[in-house]
């Protein structure tokens, strides 16, 4: 009988640094111009609560890092799902759980806005989340609809 190669735990240590101190990444894309240029460093820390507008970084699944604006939040699956947009995208990213997220932009060399987001941004942030929100209904019917066989007479 073969015993399975154990492998060691995963640490994640960018979320250790970042519970000590800011982190300060390097931005690559050109997502979130001219607020944040692309090579920008930026200052991230985690705060214990997002709002919509805010500029979060976020892991995705595939172990990239994306550094996009909240545009709002909802509950499913027992905790909350976290939907970004990049400020010149065409539709949102897949929601995030509350742990992908690694922090807010606080800082460094990017526009002040982006640490400190006007109302504006803000509501702006909200009306693009309203209007995922309210084409969610119809998007789950389109694909209901494909799914649905309608027999030839």
């Amino acid at each position: 009988m073969s015993q399975a190669k154990q492998q060691p735990p995963r640490i994640d240590y960018l979320n250790l640094f970042l519970d000590q101190a800011p982190l300060a990444l390097r931005i690559s894309g050109r997502c979130m111009d001219p607020l944040i240029r692309h090579g920008a460093a930026v200052q991230i820390r985690r705060q214990s609560r997002y709002w919509p507008g805010d500029v979060l970084v976020i892991r995705e699944q595939s172990g990239r890092y994306l550094c996009h604006r909240l545009l709002g939040y909802y509950p499913k699956g027992g905790g909350l799902r976290y939907l970004t947009q990049s400020d010149n995208g065409r539709k949102p990213d897949n929601a995030a759980p509350r742990s992908a997220i690694i922090g807010r932009v606080t800082g460094g060399e990017c526009a002040g806005v982006i640490a400190r987001p006007p109302l504006l941004h803000r509501l702006r942030a909200l009306g693009r989340f309203g209007r995922f929100a309210l084409g969610a209904p119809a998007r789950r019917l389109s694909r209901a609809a494909g799914r649905t066989r309608i027999p030839a007479p």
